[in-house]
């Protein structure tokens, strides 16, 4: 997400040929991350752990912010990336692959099921045969029945037309959300919508009822946005927003065994390369260790042509890709040829402070045997 603080900063001194490097490691409690300006020649700033709503401490109780990441010394840039990125092979997150779902399509939040099933069907000529119901589909929070009349009152029935146009069907979904249930698990806002408190072990299996419901329905694999949930009602939990959203996408890959769980996207882009090098090569490094990122937004609104470097930029990307928007005719054709060829798992090898052009690409064969490396 390119409007939040980043997780690691890197200071460069060429005279010296050294760097200094800030990060955190965020284990899901509190949004963190560094913030660090110039002035006057210098630089100031912090890394810092926000807990929102506050965390009120009873007595004896304590507090720790995530853990600083600092590093100095004469190591390149590509070390101390690699570094970094192994740090965060051990934070608590869902498991996925490279076999995680590769891309789908989906409409804006106003749109209803009518829409997303032409989207689909528009997405499987340019090689995408999967479709997600975004998260606007419930009609009261918590229901587990369709909005009328932009989506059916069973959304069983969502999930079949979109197979019968030929996508696999995906499904946007809060657990925290529910109706009814106990005090003692349970809190009601004041706009009398009712929240699960997923500290707590009925509340768990509450939310994993109603997610083994929704893949009854047909659906084959989850989006997890972050939650709605009111600060009134964080503050009853004793828990942030952080915690919360965290707690809501364990809970669903527990619930949803071997169908894939992801956390929705945060950023969008439109087809441009720079863009797409850029987010890939922040990403790349981390995928490489098996720590891979959410969803991107690929915005195709208006989109006439996609050319080749584009397209590679696209398929360097090494998490899911959502594609909103209609291309045109030629814009169809260049996206073909992006997403009918697999994904390119490389990795920057230039600085991490310069655009991302020289990438190496690793291949492998039959058990994963090492076949051999070239430069893209």
């Amino acid at each position: 997400d390119g409007s939040r603080p980043p997780l690691m900063t890197l200071f460069q001194d060429p005279a010296r040929q050294v760097n200094l490097v800030f990060g955190v490691v965020p284990y899901g409690r509190a949004s963190s991350g560094t913030d660090f300006q110039a002035s006057d020649n210098a630089w100031f700033g912090e890394i810092r752990s926000d807990f929102d709503p506050a965390v009120i401490l009873e007595g004896g109780e304590t507090l720790e912010s995530d853990p600083a990441w600092i590093a100095y010394g004469l190591m390149d840039t590509d070390h101390l990336d690699h570094y970094y990125s192994l740090s965060l092979v051990d934070l608590p997150r869902q498991p996925q692959g490279w076999d995680c779902p590769r891309a789908w399509v989906t409409v804006e939040e106003e749109a209803g099921l009518t829409e997303l099933v032409r989207r689909a069907q528009q997405g499987k000529e340019f090689g995408v045969n999967m479709a997600l119901v975004p998260a606007s589909w419930e009609g009261r929070p918590g229901s587990m029945r369709g909005a009328s009349p932009r989506y059916p009152g069973n959304m069983a029935d969502a999930a079949r037309a979109l197979q019968q146009a030929g996508s696999v069907p995906g499904l946007t979904i809060d657990p925290l959300l529910t109706q009814g249930g106990s005090e003692r698990w349970a809190a009601q806002s004041s706009d009398g919508q009712t929240w699960l408190d997923l500290s707590s072990d009925e509340a768990k299996e509450a939310a994993r009822k109603r997610i083994r419901s929704a893949l009854g329905w047909g659906f084959k694999f989850l989006v997890v946005p972050p939650s709605n949930i009111p600060d009134e009602v964080l503050i009853h939990f004793r828990m942030t927003r952080q915690q919360a959203d965290m707690m809501a996408l364990v809970v669903t890959a527990e619930a949803a065994g071997a169908i894939p769980v992801l956390p929705s996207s945060a950023m969008s882009l439109t087809a441009v390369r720079d863009l797409w090098l850029k987010a890939a090569g922040t990403a790349s490094r981390m995928a490489e260790h098996r720590v891979f990122p959410a969803p991107l937004r690929l915005d195709l609104t208006g989109l006439t042509e996609l050319d080749q470097e584009t397209s590679t930029a696209i398929r360097l990307w090494p998490g899911p890709i959502e594609v909103v928007g209609a291309p045109g005719a030629r814009g169809r054709d260049g996206l073909a040829q992006c997403f009918r060829l697999p994904r390119l798992m490389g990795r920057q090898i230039e600085s991490v402070t310069q655009e991302a052009r020289l990438w190496q690409m690793k291949f492998h064969g039959p058990a994963q045997a090492y076949y051999g490396a070239a430069v893209l």
